[in-house]
């Protein structure tokens, strides 16, 4: 492991077989608390009446996820206004939309905005074009343990996504995978090992010195 907690010969990870030591200290940390979270399949059958490239076979589908800190939004290539236009699923709280219910309980109304990406292939399997297409907008309402001053939090995380092209239609049938949750940002106290410090990089081993023929042993 990379980190070593100080003062101690604790490092992150599982616990050993007989349980975890005891904590030495509590702490006060501020964190982002996750109340409730939920997910759901939103299926959706969409047609396209577009112009089908010349000469396009073949169509595969992909949905575009919502960007979170360690996901890079696609771009738009076929932009002309913009060509690094950022172009991702959206969801949303609909605002002034929740509905208190009883124990902190809320109803919640959220907006999906999704987008796809179409790749165009030719009969010989080649690439021929590419272009995302934003799906009608679907409104979706969910209990959950929201009391006030919590934030609602949604993504379109994954799906599936099936097109054949029809004449000059392309139509799609789509699972959109939507989490939502509830969430504020809170000062818990949890008991902890003290600060980790990092442990000294180790070096990788050398490769080895030139070629290594393979030569057929010498008979003695």
């Amino acid at each position: 492991m990379p980190f070593r907690v100080q003062h101690q010969d604790i490092r992150p990870g599982p616990c050993p077989p007989e349980g975890c030591p005891p904590p030495t200290e509590i702490v006060c940390i501020d964190v982002c608390k996750v109340y409730d979270m939920c997910s759901q399949i939103e299926p959706i059958l969409a047609t396209f009446t577009k112009r089908v490239p010349q000469g396009a076979t073949r169509v595969e589908c992909e949905i575009v996820p919502t960007p979170t800190e360690s996901c890079r939004p696609f771009f738009d290539k076929n932009n002309n206004n913009n060509n690094n236009t950022h172009v991702f699923s959206t969801c949303e709280e609909v605002p002034n939309s929740r509905r208190p219910l009883e124990d902190g309980l809320a109803a919640v109304t959220v907006l999906v905005n999704a987008v796809i990406r179409l790749t165009f292939f030719n009969s010989q399997g080649t690439v021929i074009d590419e272009e995302f297409v934003n799906l009608e907008a679907v409104i979706k309402q969910v209990v959950l343990c929201a009391p006030e001053g919590t934030e609602i939090i949604c993504h379109v995380v994954d799906g599936s996504c099936s097109c054949v092209i029809i004449n000059c239609d392309v139509r799609c049938t789509i699972n959109l995978c939507v989490i939502i949750q509830s969430e504020a940002k809170v000062k818990l106290m949890v008991p902890s090992y003290g600060f980790c410090t990092p442990l000294p990089c180790e070096a990788p081993p050398p490769p080895p010195p030139g070629c290594i023929l393979p030569f057929p042993p010498q008979c003695v």
